[in-house]
């Protein structure tokens, strides 16, 4: 049983601030992209509308082929739309429409947008620091100028000491630390991120989503995050969109999506993450009452209820013997979410409706999820 784990993080004003003087708005309007097969047109996004704000960190999950690697090779023209406008704007407040650029006008922008992929895409035969400087290099950069980048950069994703290695001297994550340096190396406004950490250990995740997190704060860089992981875009992502089939079917802040999931594509993802029924407990439960049984009240969370969880205020409505037999509250974005089971002794069906009908004028969600035998 789990109750409050640190997850919380919030927007920093600061970030807005430093972003607005970058640039890094990146907007979809009714974007729309299918490729020819075989079989006849596929389409890979359909009618997708969105803007990702500077300074945000913002997440697209969906389940395998649902199109989010190509909504984000939409961004940088890796991939261009069939249909609609990929708009990124600089610091200048200039919109460019990606997919009508031509080849010089691309690169001029893709100097503004870094990238960095799961399997690393790093140089083998190059040494840390060729690695990362390579960007600057073919920019015309001089020696000296690559020298000090690379060496702020390095620096910043904490490899100072590892300039003069090769990649196959390197951990999975060391190497993701050498791509996301190389990422930043043209100090671009939005870093794209196509499932970053999904080859990775959860230890080593971990800390490049805290990487990723800092780097956001210090330089107010925009990130688009595509995922299939949840805990990714729970632990540093405002803002998430859910896409199923190429279509964007839920999008918001984390808390909302994931406290209050409306679609069933969202329900589906979250739902190995679900606070489900021990299999103990659910062994003992039954959907109707019988003789013996107590009823055991599911208590929700969503984040939408104002301040913390009143627990005192459950008990009053639930008795005084009631018993907390399973559940977990978890922290996004400063809210309260999640689950509790409680098992009220003694109780009649006509009192436990009374229960619930008290309940529901309380902030959480109540519901009697069934009956469960034998001691509690």
């Amino acid at each position: 049983m789990t109750i409050f784990a640190a997850r919380a993080h919030a927007p920093d004003e600061d970030i807005a601030a430093t972003a607005a003087a970058r640039g890094g708005r990146v907007t979809f309007e009714n974007v729309g992209k299918a490729f020819e097969t075989p079989g006849g047109q596929v389409s890979a996004l359909r009618g997708i509308n969105f803007t990702v704000e500077p300074g945000e960190i913002f997440g697209v999950i969906g389940r395998s082929g649902a199109g989010k690697s190509t909504l984000i090779r939409t961004v940088n023209g890796l991939e261009k739309p069939t249909s609609g406008r990929v708009l990124v704007e600089n610091a200048a407040g200039e919109r460019a429409d990606v997919g009508s650029l031509a080849i010089g006008e691309l690169a001029r922008l893709r100097r503004d947008i870094g990238m960095i992929f799961q399997h690393f895409n790093l140089l083998s035969s190059k040494t840390v620091e060729r690695n990362v400087g390579l960007p600057l290099r073919l920019a015309g950069a001089s020696r000296a100028q690559t020298a000090q980048r690379v060496s702020e950069l390095l620096a910043l994703v904490g490899l100072a000491d590892k300039r003069d290695r090769y990649p196959r001297e390197l951990s999975g994550g060391q190497k993701q630390r050498v791509g996301i340096a190389r990422a930043l190396a043209r100090q671009p406004a939005v870093l794209l991120c196509d499932e970053a950490t999904s080859a990775l250990d959860p230890e080593t995740t971990l800390s490049i989503l805290d990487l990723l997190k800092d780097i956001n704060r210090r330089l107010g860089l925009t990130i688009i995050l595509i995922t299939h992981e949840m805990e990714a875009i729970r632990h540093i992502c405002d803002k998430v969109a859910v896409i199923e089939q190429g279509v964007i079917v839920e999008i918001g802040p984390v808390w909302q999506v994931f406290g209050d999931p409306r679609q069933e594509a969202t329900r589906a993802l979250l739902k190995p993450h679900a606070d489900e029924l021990p299999d103990d407990l659910a062994a003992r439960l039954t959907p109707l009452p019988e003789a013996g049984t107590v009823p055991v009240f599911a208590v929700s969370y969503t984040g939408a209820e104002p301040g913390e969880p009143a627990l005192g205020a459950l008990f009053d409505a639930l008795g005084r013997d009631a018993r907390l037999l399973h559940g977990s509250l978890d922290r996004i974005q400063g809210r309260a979410q999640g689950r509790l089971l409680i098992a009220t002794p003694a109780i009649t069906p006509q009192e436990a409706a009374h229960a619930l009908a008290r309940l529901s004028i309380l902030p959480p969600r109540a519901e009697i999820v069934g009956y469960v035998a034998g001691p509690l």
